[in-house]
């Protein structure tokens, strides 16, 4: 039997726990158990068959530990951005860990600039030599406020294009996998199904898991299952440069740059916000000499060599720049130009702006120099910032650190930028002295917060529960907020997608949802969770009820038999179920509260069910769940349990 010891540390409790079942499908493992060793703070999970044991101690939130293996990444491999994927895995074996891979689910659409939200995290593990698995679901459906389906999107096939060089040019440990949409059609399912690379992230997470790299047949799978991809959007799409050689561009030894420098299409880059005149002279000579990559109106432009200098020339009068200042841009061969607004009106991050700089070195690598020009309005003490101490700047902003790190050269060029601030950056990336400390996990937490009342709810229903209860929503900090699953007597499983993220002032998207049967009702108990009593809402417990009634009235958008593995797409079956919506709150408390408080706070927050979490000083955790509801009382009073890991009492109102 192999046996395996892994510390996984995650976003929330929920991406760790997407890693679990992987193990689980990969190894094909049924067998899972919460460790009588471990505690709730760090959770001990065990997976085991007749090959393999499995013994995972998973850190759910990243800034909760003392040792931050981000800090570690940066230090140890050079990574340029501190970027916090899903989760990061790591092999214990002989009192040493060693970093096995880093993984990135996403269900959003995989649209306009959303499409390269995730490419910093992407670049940046892989860049190191570290195996990064980007899982990313196809076929999902946009919605609009009423739940009806807009028109399929797509992502630009640039995009592709990126993962495709960096996996197979340029020999990066990236991995994208490709999955279908629980919510996707038949037709588009049997459309996409050779680009479905599931089974070869199985294969390629056993590699990574058993040998610690993958194997080059596994690699060349995913390698094909992208450019496959890739020709399929490119073939498809609307408004893209048709090349009459884009096989070409494909192939391994040609460069990338040399490709687009040779293909003459115009680049013409709409831009809606207000700008300076220097701005938009800037974006005419862009048009004037640049060439576009795969579509004209993404923002990034190419340089020819052979208008370089024409294009130099004109920037010098646009911005009256300096001798030195020109000799930093003729320095710099093979120029990408890339106009990143990166901050909304009101000087907020605008988040996928931090993908561009990545994308692009994705496609180039080190064939080109990226020159970014920054052209929305930060606030002024950002601007100030960065005039005064760029690198204090870089590591305060993630957008400014994607920019210093990748670019080559920056120009801020935005209407609330001060004229007499510096306004040409040459980005000299900083070469700091790798470390040579190994990374060592640390089972003692800086903080209480959020996280512990989820990862108690969660892991108390999961595995201390005497009874089953149907996991219907699980949302804690980070999570994704994609789903609710409900379930009916014929044990049909109805799943609604694209929840909003925006829940309005009359309703709350829950936190949790477990679904149960008494002796006379099937209950959905609705559960809102804060670190803080005080954090909570007033009328919080009708606001989930709410949100929950407003969303089944609408058809759920696949369903499936509790036996089935894959959802079915769905348009005519509503959910007719009776069901009894009974909300909760959660929250932290280090003494457990008096009757005439309970009594108090369920008043104020119209709720009928109340769990008090703390730990001990051993971090045992004790749960004190309060209601006033017979039938609920009735339910957990058989779930009372008291051992060295958890203290779940019930008491009636």
């Amino acid at each position: 039997m192999i046996k395996k010891e892994l510390n996984v540390y995650g976003d929330n409790i929920v991406e760790c726990f997407k890693f679990i079942k992987n193990i689980q499908q990969t190894f094909k493992i049924n067998e899972i158990k919460f460790s009588q060793e471990a505690k709730f703070l760090v959770p001990k999970i065990i997976l085991k068959n007749s090959k393999f044991e499995f013994n995972i101690n998973l850190f759910a939130n990243y800034d909760k530990w003392k040792n931050n293996p981000i800090d570690h990444i940066s230090k140890k491999f050079g990574a340029k951005l501190k970027e916090y994927p899903d989760v990061i895995v790591f092999e214990k074996k002989n009192n040493t860990e060693k970093i096995l891979c880093a993984i990135e689910y996403s269900n959003a659409l995989l649209a306009g600039n959303q499409a390269w939200q995730r490419q910093g995290r992407c670049y940046s593990f892989s860049d190191v030599g570290i195996n990064f698995f980007y899982v990313i679901e196809l076929g999902g459906k946009e919605l609009d406020k009423d739940r009806n389906e807009k028109s399929t999107r797509y992502p630009n096939p640039t995009v592709i294009l990126s993962y495709f060089n960096f996996i197979n040019k340029y020999k990066k440990k990236f991995i994208p996998i490709f999955s279908l949409s629980s919510n996707s059609t038949s037709n588009f399912r049997d459309e996409y199904k050779n680009i479905d690379s599931t089974e070869g992230f199985k294969n390629c997470l056993f590699d990574t898991i058993i040998e610690g790299n993958i194997k080059q047949k596994n690699i060349d799978e995913v390698i094909d299952k992208t450019k496959k991809y890739f020709y399929k959007l490119y073939n498809q799409a609307n408004n893209i440069n048709k090349y009459n050689n884009i096989e070409l561009l494909l192939n391994e030894k040609k460069n990338s740059f040399d490709f687009f420098s040779e293909n003459d299409f115009k680049w013409k880059k709409s831009i809606t916000i207000q700008t300076t005149p220097s701005l938009k002279k800037t974006k005419l000579i862009s048009e004037k000499y640049g060439h576009s990559i795969i579509s004209k109106n993404l923002p990034f432009v190419l340089i020819p060599e052979k208008n370089k200098n024409n294009f130099i020339n004109d920037l010098k009068d646009i911005y009256s720049l300096e001798k030195k200042e020109l000799d930093k841009i003729n320095n710099k061969k093979n120029l990408i130009l890339c106009f990143i607004l990166g901050f909304k009106p009101r000087g907020d991050d605008a988040r996928p702006d931090r993908g561009l700089n990545p994308l692009i070195k994705m496609i180039f690598n080190d064939e080109a120099s990226i020159f970014s020009i920054i052209y929305g309005p930060a606030t002024a003490s950002l601007w100030k910032m960065l005039n005064e101490n760029p690198n204090k700047a870089k590591e305060s902003n993630g957008l400014i650190r994607s920019i210093m790190e990748i670019s080559d050269l920056t120009i801020i060029d935005s209407i609330n930028y001060p004229s007499n601030f510096k306004k040409l950056f040459n980005n000299k990336i900083s070469k700091s002295e790798l470390s040579d400390t190994n990374f060592v996990s640390c089972f003692e937490t800086n903080k209480i917060n959020e996280h512990d009342i989820d990862n108690s709810i969660f892991l108390f229903f999961r595995f201390f529960s005497k009874k089953k209860y149907f996991e219907s929503m699980i949302n804690p900090p980070g999570g994704d907020w994609s789903n609710i699953d409900l379930i009916d007597d014929e044990k049909n499983i109805y799943r609604w997608t694209n929840l909003p993220r925006v829940s309005g002032e009359k309703t709350k998207r829950p936190d949790h949802i477990y679904i149960f049967n008494t002796k006379k009702n099937m209950i959905a108990l609705i559960i809102e969770s804060k670190y803080r009593h005080s954090e909570l809402e007033e009328n919080i417990g009708e606001r989930l009820k709410d949100y929950v009634k407003n969303l089944i009235k609408f058809k759920p958008n696949c369903i499936k038999s509790f036996k089935d593995n894959k959802f079915l797409y769905n348009k005519r079956k509503e959910f007719n179920q009776k069901i009894i919506l009974k909300s909760a709150v959660a929250y932290y408390a280090e003494t457990k509260s008096s009757k005439k408080d309970i009594i108090n706070n369920m008043n104020f927050l119209k709720t009928s069910n109340l769990f008090e979490i703390s730990y001990d000083k051993n971090y045992k955790v004790i749960i004190n769940f309060f209601t006033n509801n017979l039938e609920i009382f009735d339910e957990f009073s058989n779930n009372i349990i008291n051992n060295s890991q958890i203290n779940f009492s019930v008491i009636k109102i």
